[in-house]
């Protein structure tokens, strides 16, 4: 997939958010399937992955709130606010350079690529594989949760007891089949760490999908938002990691965690609103087939 999708932008497409491919190698054996081995891609100059430098500005944001707190004054939260502001506005960069990925792809007439209807029998195979996960979550939690630490086992007990709930959510699921919405080639492995930060823009790296997946899995067309709400989980994942890092050697961390989670809450639904602004941008308000009419 790595291969493919590279090769597809690159020479059939106008995007140019990915390091263009400049050459591959391939096994071939008679009778076997052609393995590709190698790709050669263009050199992008950048300041390194987008998880590594959200956190590293995380840890600006946290150390302008934990000194606000100390002083007892605003213009560190001023400050912090101005910084998660920055934060929002890559992010809505990054939400409209995914959307531009995922027209991009979704404008191939090659029968590998080309968008194809998602059928009711597809979305009742994804709703049930995510139903089985989510029951093996549920089962594992509650094997261990009496033996958490205190600070998490509420939370714990909280999640069990939201799991009917959160079976019957996926439920919404099934207005994907019902809308006429399209499937297509999409990332499938999409995070902060598939990025580079390139300038003021960003360039996508990284197509072979999950890796632990089969091949078949990985080369299927499937419904973007997968690609949305793996970035969006990465924005949770960070705000939480430059929280724990802010606390870390806190000889007081439980009592700053708690005043500072607030702040690392607002920054994540900050530059999460801010990435669905520029993806529906791009997309949504163009009349994206692979996307429901309803927002």
């Amino acid at each position: 997939p790595d291969f493919e999708i590279a090769d597809y932008l690159t020479r059939g497409t106008a995007f140019r958010g990915i390091p263009r491919l400049i050459g591959s190698i391939v096994y071939e054996r008679d009778g076997g399937t052609p393995m590709t081995l190698g790709v050669v891609r263009e050199f992008v100059p950048n300041q390194g992955d987008a998880w590594t430098t959200t956190l590293g500005r995380l840890v600006d944001y946290f150390a302008a709130l934990q000194e606000s707190l100390e002083a007892e004054g605003t213009g560190g939260e001023a400050f912090a606010r101005t910084l998660a502001d920055a934060d929002a506005e890559e992010a809505r960069r990054l939400g409209a350079l995914t959307g531009q990925l995922h027209m991009a792809l979704a404008s191939a007439t090659d029968p590998a690529f080309a968008p194809e209807a998602v059928t009711a029998a597809e979305v009742a195979t994804w709703r049930e594989g995510m139903q089985a996960y989510l029951d093996r979550v549920m089962q594992t939690l509650a094997s261990v949760h009496e033996t958490l630490p205190p600070t998490v086992r509420d939370l714990a007990h909280h999640t069990l007891e939201s799991a009917p709930r959160l079976r019957e959510s996926l439920t919404a699921l099934d207005a994907l089949g019902a809308a006429s919405v399209t499937k297509i080639r999409i990332h499938g492995d999409y995070h902060l760490g598939q990025v580079l930060k390139a300038g003021d823009g960003f360039v996508i790296l990284d197509f072979e999908g999950e890796p632990t997946r089969p091949l078949a899995e990985r080369r299927a067309k499937h419904c973007a938002l997968k690609d949305v709400a793996g970035m969006l989980r990465s924005f949770a994942y960070a705000a939480e990691s430059g929280l724990a890092t802010a606390t870390m050697e806190t000889p007081e961390a439980r009592g700053l965690a708690d005043r500072l989670a607030p702040w690392a809450e607002r920054w994540e639904q900050r530059v999460q609103t801010a990435f669905l602004d520029g993806y529906l941008a791009e997309t949504w308000q163009r009349g994206a087939r692979f996307l429901p009419a309803d927002r």
